[in-house]
């Protein structure tokens, strides 16, 4: 259950056709309010073993051992990181800060949209390195005379990889392939690192 959860009631969770005369007991043994419908506020109560026990003489008790533990509260408790119960923006999937200097967008375990900064400690045949025409229609020539490009990575501006390919030459062109108009992060691997571009198409 989540930790911010303040009644959670724990027949929910028993299966079959269970008697309703019997009662909950605390994982450290004493028993709880309420009988069968007793519930839980995570506020107060600890994780552990909650017992269901019903008794019928001259018949020992049947047991029914339901285990809590917390969940928390930040995903997959509750709403997604965009406030939507249920939804599927959760920390660890892709988003997009709105930043043209960073790329792969992720929800971080806090909620919060981030992204790899490009441009930084670049491989040094990245100052020669030409990317043209820019935007373009059909193809874009890259044209690294300082240095092989060993491949690249195409991603788009909310961090997909739409394309992964292997180069190792000092000129290669990048096709469109039935790529969408718009916007794409490009990342040239070096021997010496990478460096990351972005290249539209129209």
């Amino acid at each position: 259950m989540c930790e911010t959860d303040t009644s959670f009631t724990l027949n929910t969770v028993l299966t079959g056709n269970p008697s309703t005369t019997g009662t909950w007991y605390d994982p450290n043994g004493f028993s709880m309010l309420n009988g069968f419908n007793a519930h839980l506020n995570a506020l107060v109560d600890f994780p552990g073993n909650y017992e269901y026990r019903v008794t019928v003489a001259p018949c020992a008790a049947t047991v029914a051992t339901v285990v809590v533990s917390y969940t928390n509260a930040e995903p997959p408790c509750g709403e997604d990181c965009l406030g939507v119960e249920g939804g599927p923006a959760l920390p660890g999937t892709a988003c997009n800060d709105n930043n043209p200097n960073t790329l792969n967008d992720q929800w971080s375990a806090l909620c919060v949209c981030i992204g790899t900064p490009i441009g930084i400690d670049e491989p040094t045949a990245a100052a020669a390195m030409v990317l043209q025409p820019n935007p373009a229609t059909d193809a874009i020539t890259i044209d690294s005379p300082a240095g092989l490009v060993l491949g690249y990575d195409m991603h788009t501006v909310d961090g997909r990889l739409v394309r992964s390919t292997a180069v190792n030459a000092q000129r290669t062109i990048v096709q469109r392939d039935g790529l969408a108009s718009g916007s794409y992060h490009i990342t040239i691997r070096f021997a010496d690192g990478r460096a990351t571009r972005t290249i539209v198409f129209e």
